[in-house]
This record gives structure tokens, C-alpha cells and sequence, in this order.
């Protein structure tokens, strides 16, 4: 709530805040999840940089597939194309040959050529 009414400091706060709750009550989630919800959301906002920093401690956190693909958007949504192509192939690579994950498009460009 506090992120739809342009609170982000209030927001990180609180999303630091239900971590912390969550892992006191013995949440299986990794962190790399959590790190990934964080930058998909300073990515919706503009936050690129953040989005970006976010998104590369969540990658070093050794995610899932589906964590993947999202922190693949991420980087697409804060304008690192090339980074969001190698998340995408290294989400791919661990299943049958034939699957070619998602189309992403640019977020500038919502007609025109896609990043994979």
C-alpha cells in the first residue's frame, strides 16, 4: 500500500520488517525471492538502479526457475536488455531443448522488437 501512494522509503521499511517476521516464524523462502520482489518493484517505479541492485543480489542467491524468468523482467524493465537475455538463457539451459521461455519487450518500445 504504502508503494501505490509513492511511500517507497515507508515500503522498503516494511517490507524489511515482514522478512524479518517471516524468518523468526521459520519461513522457507529464500532470500533471493524476496530480493526479487523488491527489485521487480523499484523497477515499476523507475528506481533502475535500485532495480538492478536488488536484481543481481537476488541472481547471486542461487533462485529457482520462475525466480529467474522474473528477475529476467527486471532487468528488461530497468533497461538492461543484455543482462535480462543472459538470465533467460540461463534459465533455459537446465530444461529440454525446444522451450524458449517468455518474450519480453522492451519497455520503451511496446510494438516493436523483442529482447529474446
Amino acid at each position: 500500500m504504502e508503494t501505490y501512494y509513492g511511500h517507497f522509503r515507508d515500503a522498503r521499511g516494511l517490507m524489511k520488517e515482514s522478512i524479518a517476521l517471516e524468518r523468526k516464524a521459520g519461513s522457507w523462502r529464500p532470500t533471493s525471492e524476496y530480493d526479487t520482489f523488491h527489485a521487480l518493484r523499484e523497477a515499476e517505479v523507475g528506481n533502475s538502479a535500485r532495480a538492478q541492485q536488488g536484481a543481481a543480489k537476488a541472481l547471486a542467491g542461487t533462485p529457482n526457475r520462475d525466480t529467474q524468468l522474473l528477475l529476467a523482467l527486471v532487468f528488461a524493465r530497468a533497461g538492461d536488455s543484455e543482462q535480462a537475455q543472459k538470465t533467460i538463457r540461463c534459465a533455459k539451459s537446465g530444461f529440454p531443448i525446444g522451450y524458449y521461455g517468455p518474450k519480453l519487450q522492451r519497455s520503451d518500445d511496446p510494438g516493436g522488437d523483442e529482447t529474446t
